[in-house]
C-alpha cells in the first residue's frame, strides 16, 4: 500500500487539559516529604514531566482540545489501495470529534457531522477521519480551508491514565526533584531513569 502524504501540519490546544494525571500529594508520598515548601516547584514539575512524557510517547495523557487545519480535501493523505482520502490525526488517543467545517465555493462556511457525513477509525496509535461518501467537492480550496477539531487523551482525571504511565511520571519528578540543578536535561528525557524510560517506550507511538 503506498502512501501519499504530508505530516507537517500543526496541531494547535485550543482547550486545555483541566488535571494533571498525578496529583502534588502523590508526588510527595512518592519522594517521602510532608512540608510545603517546595509545593510550587514540584506543581511545576508535574506539568514539566508530563510534557516531557507526552513528547516523549507521542501521547496526550488528559484530555485535550486541538484544532488543526488543511488547505482542502485533497490535503488528506492519500491510500491508494483503497482510493479514499483519509485524515490521520496525529494525537492520540483519539477521544471525540467536535467538528469538521470548511469555506465553500460561495464564502460561507459548511459543517460536517460526525457519523453522517464522515467516521471515525479508531486505533491504540493515530485514528482516522474517512467520509461516508466522499468529502464536498465544493470547497474553496485556499489556506486552512478545512478545520478539524478534536479531542484526545486518555480521558477527563488523572485516573483514566494508564497506571504503569502515571507510576513512571512519579518516579521521574522525584527524580527531577533529587536532581534539580545537577543535570539541566532532567526533564526532558536524557537523565530519566532506564525504568521510567522502559515504560514510556511501551507506550512510543513511532514516527514515520
Amino acid at each position: 500500500m503506498m502512501v501519499l502524504t504530508s505530516y507537517n501540519w500543526d496541531y494547535f490546544v485550543t482547550t486545555a487539559p483541566a488535571v494533571e494525571p498525578i496529583t502534588l500529594a502523590e508526588v510527595k508520598a512518592q519522594i517521602g516529604i510532608s512540608d510545603t515548601s517546595d509545593d510550587t516547584l514540584l506543581t511545576a514539575m508535574i506539568t514539566a514531566v508530563r510534557t516531557c512524557a507526552e513528547k516523549i510517547t507521542n501521547r496526550t495523557f488528559i484530555d485535550t482540545e486541538f484544532t488543526t487545519y488543511r488547505n482542502g480535501f485533497s490535503d488528506f493523505q492519500y491510500y491508494q489501495s483503497g482510493g479514499e482520502c483519509q485524515l490521520e490525526l496525529r494525537r492520540s488517543p483519539y477521544l471525540s470529534s467536535a467538528a469538521i467545517t470548511y469555506t465553500d465555493c460561495d464564502d460561507a462556511t459548511q459543517t460536517l457531522v460526525l457519523d453522517t457525513d464522515f467516521y471515525v477509525e479508531k486505533r491504540t496509535t493515530w485514528s482516522r477521519l474517512l467520509p461516508i461518501v466522499e468529502w464536498p467537492l465544493d470547497v474553496r480550496n485556499r489556506r486552512q480551508d478545512v478545520t478539524i477539531v478534536f479531542n484526545a487523551g486518555y480521558g477527563a482525571s488523572g485516573s483514566d491514565v494508564p497506571a504503569d504511565l502515571r507510576q513512571a511520571m512519579l518516579m521521574h519528578v522525584a527524580a527531577f526533584y533529587a536532581n534539580r540543578g545537577d543535570c539541566s536535561d532532567a526533564a526532558c528525557g536524557e537523565c530519566v531513569d532506564c525504568a521510567v524510560m522502559m515504560i514510556y517506550n511501551k507506550y512510543r507511538i513511532k514516527m514515520v
